[in-house]
């Protein structure tokens, strides 16, 4: 049985001579079918071909380009050249398009300037977005990018235009067809938790203070004075540097020595200040006690915090959207160079996961 599904691991993995496919590349959409083995056969083939892309490739189904671009095989690390954004960026304010940040440009302003230079200069923006990805795909993989429907295309290249990586696994491809619901009770409750945690840390906070300086005045003394004058130093360096730091121009050269002194003081603060809040905390509801209200609370905050990020990392699946601008892609069955109808099976319908 292990040799058996080693074998089989081979054949999906490239490894054994005339059975070599990607048993990945359609498994979203007719999984377990032949259809489903030729087209992982088709891929590989592609990939693993020596020849050039001819240049007169014709339509190419959208998911089977998807597949091969965006997920077989790392992007390349070039930079897209900054005459390249200009003049994306020029075009796109000659057709009306106006910036609303400064700075470095996101994911989405690039896709924006796309879409506004090609509904105007279609040619144009598709010339762009294919030297744009020139700088992460090659070979067969530019070939296929080149084909792509002109919102799909522009969604890749503003993707990998600063980027690259798509920020996607073998996961998100297998369930791009999923529809999660967004996690709204998770939302909340993480929230929840998470304002406990910042109350709660300020209230400690608060509370070393107040003792050490109590400490230092004899007023409301605990532990050794070292580490209350520590505490009491580091708060005092922390306004100090807060202070300076909102004084000087949001361009000054030295305006990072005051944050640093701030991050500092700061880090003394809590470091410095963590068993006098215990002690004090501990004195009143007990060692015990506050030593699981602690470890609960951290727990539910670090529990939430990453369940709903991975709830939340579902909604944004890549591959998802490159499809979502082109709806009728999964209900095609294009190969290359000619469109045909019908399939080994239907096509898998959408899926939604609850939240």
């Amino acid at each position: 049985m292990a040799a058996g599904a080693a074998r089989l691991t081979d054949r999906r993995s490239g490894r054994v001579p005339g059975a070599e496919w990607y048993d990945w590349l359609w498994a979203p959409f007719e999984p377990g079918t032949p259809m489903a083995r030729t087209m992982g056969r088709l891929g590989w083939l592609i990939l693993e071909s020596t020849d050039d892309a001819p240049s007169d490739l014709g339509t190419v189904d959208v998911r089977l380009a998807i597949g091969l671009v965006a997920w077989a095989g790392a992007f390349g690390t070039g930079k897209v050249p900054n005459e390249l954004t200009e003049d994306l960026t020029r075009k796109a304010h000659g057709f009306g398009h106006k910036r609303l940040l400064s700075g470095a440009f996101g994911a989405y302003e690039i896709r924006d300037m796309l879409d506004v230079v090609a509904r105007r200069e279609p040619e144009v923006a598709r010339g762009i977005a294919v030297r744009a990805l020139t700088a992460r795909v090659s070979g067969w993989r530019a070939a296929l990018a080149s084909r792509l429907p002109m919102p799909v295309l522009t969604e890749l290249a503003s993707r990998l235009w600063s980027s690259t990586s798509l920020d996607a696994d073998l996961r998100d491809w297998r369930t791009l067809n999923e529809r999660p619901e967004k996690p709204t009770v998770l939302v909340f409750l993480r929230n929840v938790a998470g304002t406990l945690g910042a109350l709660a840390g300020v209230t400690l906070i608060g509370i070393a203070i107040t003792r050490s300086f109590g400490t230092l005045i004899d007023w409301w003394a605990w532990g050794p004075v070292e580490i209350a004058s520590l505490v009491v130093g580091c708060t005092l360096l922390a306004v100090i540097c807060f202070v300076v730091a909102l004084l000087m121009p949001a361009d000054h050269d030295l305006l990072w020595v005051p944050a640093v002194f701030l991050l500092m003081s700061g880090v003394g603060v809590v470091g410095a200040g963590a068993p006098v809040a215990f002690a004090t905390v501990a004195g009143w509801l007990g060692v015990v006690s506050t030593a699981v209200l602690s470890a609960a609370l951290v727990a539910a905050i670090v529990v939430l915090v990453r369940w709903t990020s991975h709830r939340e990392r579902a909604l944004r699946n890549p591959y998802r959207a490159l499809l979502d601008r082109v709806p009728t892609a999964r209900n095609h069955q294009t190969v290359i160079g000619r469109q045909a109808t019908g399939g080994s099976a239907r096509v898998r319908p959408t899926v939604r996961t609850g939240g």
